[in-house]
Formats: C-alpha cells, sequence, structure tokens
C-alpha cells in the first residue's frame, strides 16, 4: 500500500492510504529505514510503501523519491533535517514586527526549499511598517519570489493566499510568532492554537506540532 505522511512525531506517523483513503497509524518495520545523512528518515508529505496488519495499523517498508523538500540544518546532530516533502509550494511566512522582520532567515528559508515554487507572505501588515522592511519585500518580489503583505485581524490578503495556494500541496514555514497558525484558521476555518509574543524578547514560542 502507499501512504501520504500526514504527521510525524519521533517515530510515530499518521498516513493516509491513497488506496482506500483512510488514516492508519504507521510505523517502521524493523524501526530502521535506511535513509543516509538525515536526522529523521520520514517527513510529512512523504509517499511510505507499506503493508496494514490491521485495521488502523502498517508497517513502513520503503519511501519513494522525494520530488521537492523543505530541509533545514539540525546543528545538534550535524545532519540535515527534512520539515516537509513533495510539496508544490513553499509558503515562508515573516512578519512586520511582533517579532520583527529578519532578512536573514527569510535567505535561509529560501535556501532551505529544494524543487518548489516560493511565495512569501509578509504578516501583520496592519503594525508597524517601515521604509527598510518595504524595500527588501520589494527586492524579493523583484527576484521572481512572489511577496504578500497580508493581515489576519483586518483580512487583508487573505483572498490572495487562497488563490496562490489552491490546488497545491503547501508547506507552510517561519518563525515562531510570525501567525502561521493564525493564517490557517483564517484560511481554512480549523482551531490549530496560536500563541502569544513575548514582551521582553518580541518574539514568539513554539505552539503548533505537526
Amino acid at each position: 500500500m502507499r501512504f501520504q505522511i500526514r504527521r510525524a512525531i519521533r517515530n510515530l506517523y499518521c498516513g493516509l492510504s491513497l488506496e482506500d483513503g483512510k488514516e492508519y497509524d504507521l510505523r517502521i518495520k524493523g524501526k530502521v529505514l535506511k535513509v543516509e545523512n538525515t536526522f529523521n528518515p520520514i517527513a510529512v508529505g512523504d509517499i511510505a510503501i507499506g503493508n496494514r496488519y490491521s485495521q488502523s495499523e502498517a508497517l513502513i517498508d520503503s519511501l519513494e523519491e522525494r520530488k521537492s523538500s523543505f530541509t533545514r540544518w539540525n546543528s545538534k546532530a550535524e545532519v540535515n533535517q527534512t520539515i516537509s516533502a513533495n510539496q508544490d509550494l513553499t509558503v515562508i511566512v515573516v512578519s512586520y514586527d511582533s517579532p520583527p522582520f529578519r532578512p536573514r532567515f527569510l535567505d535561509r528559508a529560501i535556501s532551505c526549499s529544494f524543487n518548489s515554487k516560493i511565495i512569501v507572505i509578509a504578516n501583520k501588515c496592519d503594525l508597524k511598517r517601515d521604509n527598510e522592511t518595504d524595500s527588501y519585500l520589494d527586492l524579493y518580489d523583484s527576484l521572481g519570489f512572489s511577496v504578500i503583505r497580508a493581515s489576519v485581524m483586518n483580512n487583508t490578503g487573505l483572498d490572495q493566499i487562497k488563490d496562490a495556494i489552491q490546488n497545491n500541496i503547501s508547506c507552510f514555514v517561519g518563525q515562531s510568532g510570525v501567525g502561521k497558525s493564525s493564517i490557517i484558521n483564517a484560511l481554512m476555518g480549523t482551531s490549530q492554537r496560536v500563541g502569544d509574543i513575548s514582551q521582553k524578547y518580541n518574539r514568539g514560542k513554539h505552539t503548533t506540532n505537526y
């Protein structure tokens, strides 16, 4: 059977069967899957091959080759860590403020995306706006990375985001606190947890885990 990985936390996975349309709890057969030079052998979006052994459980034998990925360096383990696989679109979310815009993060995120189209969402445009940040964003736009200025608070840019991600498998990435979960909640009517911004450091705290 072929499964699309929908959730990956440690060695526990949830996958949608591409044959019967049901979700299964998945484990790696023998707890070892040979994928060289990577922190995690399986990521969300991977297509896994395996066999069902109950009505809701299956064992993974192998993975299909990834068409695209978002992969970052895990400094503790000193190997690459794949965050998502087989996405059509990588959506990099930054914010104007709370936390402040960091062009170096945006550069790193762009370099971590392989073989997928990239768009940038500049969230919280209802907060402090400055010419320097707008100039940076205009530069990225001119380089071909489509930039959407958005605000969940006043419903700005959400229709543009909907149009951009329509019919695409999309991976949302960004620093804690920039508003990834808030944007997804607004687009999909879901209720993922959202976190407050640290008043001391003006940055977010990790909240959502998928």
